[in-house]
């Protein structure tokens, strides 16, 4: 069953990331890149849907990635009636909502309810709601709607409210495809406040691998726009700290002179020597290599005592916690035992490098307020992986 998941993460405020794949898009490669980031545990859910489907091709391409995939959940997002299959866990059964399109709050559903009974899928009732982006979308012109105004929270949260009140399970909010802008933190807010339901909200602006190979985009190239967006994030922290008055200097991979320095191990040093934070983006500022592996790299060259790795749980178990209620934490592992295990601590150059270094790794969890200064402390919060 896949809602237990999703209420799960509610329940306990976990994020998960669920990545919406096109099936008039997919190719062999891109879905192998996919399944790849799926089974390394960045990806926790597939959508699978879009407005036209090639139905050989989609159920080709479907019979892979269940194939392939493990545990990770495969979940229809139909944009049609004609969008059904019962290879895939489970069903978004969308109801618009945010409109007044009769057809797209149930018309299309009676059309559909004794095939999707007969199926077995397992059905999640979605109350769909569409935010204003900033500019029309395919969403809104196909269905005939007119999105939530973005400055509307009120609106949006009384609308998941009456989704939640009519029997809706999850609650989905999008800007639609083209969009100028993605959901406001503030619809989101509001929203999460009125309602206790799981609340899945369409992917912003910020780019990375994962959607680079969903949109068919090759990898080299989808990998130098992951490292762009990891620039993104690092001026954005670079900026929070100098606003409590910590000096930070950023340093890139890439050469973006007006924006950052350029990585140069002995200058980062003596920023260091000086108390200023030193902030690295653009990964290695090479493809194929993630920015866990990076992290370490940096970590080695400027003779780090340890490298501090910060996920969605309290460090490492001998299975997904998020999915297995049986698993088992560990305390203290050695970077042989990782290994052979297979577990995700970090990829497998990065864990490799780390081990030949002898870094030991701190796994804790980020979403916890106040963790990372109770593991610089020594408080046993994190899970060591040493030689």
């Amino acid at each position: 069953m896949v809602y237990p998941i999703l209420t799960k993460a509610r329940a306990t405020g976990k994020k998960l990331l669920a990545v919406l794949i096109d099936p008039d898009n997919a190719r062999r490669e891109n879905l192998q890149q996919l399944v790849d980031y799926a089974n390394d545990g960045e990806i926790d859910v597939f959508l699978w849907g879009g407005s036209l489907v090639n139905a050989l091709q989609a159920e080709y391409y479907l019979k892979f990635l269940k194939e392939s995939a493990g545990s990770t959940p495969v979940i229809l997002f139909p944009g049609s009636v004609n969008q059904l299959d019962e290879q895939a866990d489970a069903l978004f059964l969308l109801s618009l909502i945010s409109g007044r399109n009769s057809d797209m709050l149930i018309g299309r559903h009676v059309q559909v309810a004794v095939k999707i009974k007969r199926m077995g899928l397992e059905t999640i009732s979605t109350g769909y709601m569409l935010i204003d982006g900033g500019r029309p979308t395919s969403v809104s012109y196909m269905s005939n709607t007119t999105p939530i105004p973005a400055d509307k929270p009120p609106i949006a949260a009384a609308t998941a409210l009456a989704g939640e009140q009519l029997g809706m399970k999850l609650i989905y909010m999008d800007a639609g495809s083209g969009a100028l802008n993605p959901v406001s933190s503030k619809v989101i807010k509001a929203v999460r406040r009125e309602v206790e339901l799981p609340i899945v909200v369409g992917g912003g602006n910020i780019f990375r691998g994962v959607q680079a190979a969903a949109a068919g985009i090759d990898q080299v190239s989808g990998d130098h726009m992951g490292m762009l967006a990891t620039v993104i994030n690092c001026i954005a922290f670079q900026n929070a700290l100098e606003s409590i008055g910590v000096p930070v200097r950023l340093q890139t991979a890439i050469k973006m002179d007006q924006i950052a320095e350029p990585f140069v191990r002995r200058r980062a040093i003596r920023h260091m020597e000086k108390g200023r934070v030193v902030v690295f983006g653009a990964g290695t500022g090479n493809p194929f290599f993630t920015t866990d592996t990076a992290a370490v790299l940096r970590a080695v060259e400027l003779d780090a005592e340890a490298v501090l790795k910060g996920t969605r749980v309290d460090g490492v178990y001998d299975k997904d916690p998020e999915k297995h209620s049986d698993a088992i934490r560990f305390s203290e592992i050695t970077f042989k035992d990782a290994l052979q295990r297979g577990l995700r601590v970090m990829d497998l150059t990065a864990l490799t490098m780390a081990q030949e270094n002898a870094r030991p790794i701190h796994v804790f969890d980020m979403n916890q307020a106040g963790t990372l200064r109770r593991l610089l402390l020594g408080e046993d919060v994190a899970t060591l992986v040493k030689e």
